[in-house]
């Protein structure tokens, strides 16, 4: 099943969404383009296209039509937002009455092409949910946090204004964390939402690159380290005093960024009424948040006679076989080192030796979460889960999919720390990159 190979979890049920969309879509086009216009010059601009198309002159069907006046279907839907088995019939399209047979199946694409990626999305939507759940009951007490864990970050990767909607309105179904701001208006005129007095979903004052970079330059383009640090204590303090504000801190260097300048202004953001939620959109996500499965070989016995780094090279295959799954990085003489394995070209993919070899900073080992836990600290949760104080979080949302989101909850929890720390920005790569198949 092609669904269940994206997400291993999908259980056969299918969220029922994106018709109603549709068919107000659908009955408002037909009314503004077709029976509100003159039925000469409708069949006149009809005869133009499909002549030449696909050589139909006559349209008396459609003149009927334009006489009648209104679209004469009758539909019937399971309710938007219903779960159900898969194989039920979401909905029945017929015609009224009898010369108009012709009509259903006429709309049959259109309808597939406006509802099934708001279909699609939602059902989407509800395999991070379930995820997200799943991490919380392991790891975390209070779950109030799950409903802004997968925020939509899609829609500049989307194809238009209407197909951001589209998605949005379907993710919106299982997460209140948007970016998507046509989705407002698509949940508003299609569903109803009273935008006003209810909760559609929220986001939260953030900067971007291009926003960052010219403030960090405005405040010292001689000294980019400095400028960062004043152009973020400047967003705290001065312009964003209270509440939640998300920055993004790979501008130039982000784990310079995460050790020397986040700690140089621990006083302003434990001082603040609100979050720093720090943004990281660089490198492999996984590792960026979580970092490495690091072996200390400082503390073990069999490492003790490595003399210097050549050693520890030409000693780190025996290593490698011995704990292959639990080490990425090793720790040797206070440093350490980031490699790759090397595997022989057999169906069995066996082990061969080390392909690449290099020393990393002890910052990006640990990883965001744990880097932030030693600055900022926290509290321990009744399931034994690390969560950073409430002043600090993290956002991470580049090339985020289902398959990072879980390894990133995995490596949190082989670390102790608890999956409330980590908010994903689930981009187009997972909400646009789709087709009628998914």
């Amino acid at each position: 099943h092609y669904f269940k190979r994206k997400f291993p979890f999908f259980d056969d049920k299918i969220v029922v969404f994106g018709l109603q969309q549709a068919m107000i879509k659908i009955v408002e086009h037909w009314s503004d383009n077709f029976f509100k216009r003159p039925k000469a010059e409708v069949i006149a601009e009809a005869k133009r296209v499909l002549v030449p198309y696909i050589g139909m002159e006559n349209l008396s069907h459609f003149e009927e039509l334009h006489d009648l006046g209104y679209l004469p279907l009758e539909i019937r839907a399971l309710k938007e937002g219903s779960v159900i088995t898969k194989g039920i019939p979401t909905f029945t399209i017929r015609n009224t009455l009898p010369k108009f047979e012709w009509l259903p199946n006429y709309l049959e694409s259109v309808l597939s092409a406006e509802s099934w990626k708001s279909l699609t999305v939602a059902n989407i939507a509800r395999q991070y949910r379930q995820l997200s759940q799943k991490y919380a009951e392991l790891t975390a007490d209070d779950w109030s946090y799950i409903a802004f864990q997968n925020h939509d970050f899609s829609f500049r990767g989307q194809s238009g204004w209407d197909s951001s909607a589209m998605t949005g309105a379907g993710w919106a179904l299982f997460s209140a964390g948007s970016d998507n701001a046509p989705a407002i208006w698509a949940l508003e005129n299609y569903y109803g939402a009273d935008i006003e007095n209810e909760t559609v979903f929220h986001s939260i004052p953030a900067s971007e690159h291009s926003v960052t970079t010219l403030g960090i330059n405005f405040f010292n383009k001689e000294d980019l380290k400095d400028g960062e640090t004043q152009y973020l204590k400047w967003v705290l303090t001065e312009r964003f005093k209270t509440g939640l504000v998300a920055f993004v801190l790979d501008s130039y260097d982000y784990f310079r960024a995460l050790t020397e300048i986040i700690p140089s202004l621990k006083n302003e953001i434990m001082g603040r009424d609100g979050k720093l939620v720090i943004r990281g959109d660089s490198g492999e996500p996984v590792n960026i948040i979580a970092g490495y499965r690091v072996k200390d070989l400082d503390q073990l016995v069999e490492a003790k006679d490595i003399r210097n780094v050549d050693d520890l090279v030409d000693r780190l295959s025996d290593f490698v076989e011995t704990y292959e799954n639990e080490i990425e990085v090793v720790k040797w003489n206070n440093k350490y080192y980031r490699f790759e394995y090397a595997y022989n070209d057999d169906s069995e993919k066996s082990f061969q030796g080390i392909a690449s070899f290099e020393e990393m900073s002890e910052a990006e080992a640990k990883g965001t979460i744990e880097v932030l836990w030693e600055i900022f600290g926290g509290e321990v949760n009744s399931k034994g889960f690390k969560v950073l104080d409430s002043h600090i979080g993290h956002i991470y949302g580049d090339g985020m999919n289902y398959e990072r989101s879980e390894s990133t909850f995995k490596r949190l929890a082989e670390k102790g720390f608890s999956a409330c720390n980590i908010v994903f920005g689930v981009g187009s790569f997972t909400l646009n990159m789709l087709s009628r198949d998914d």
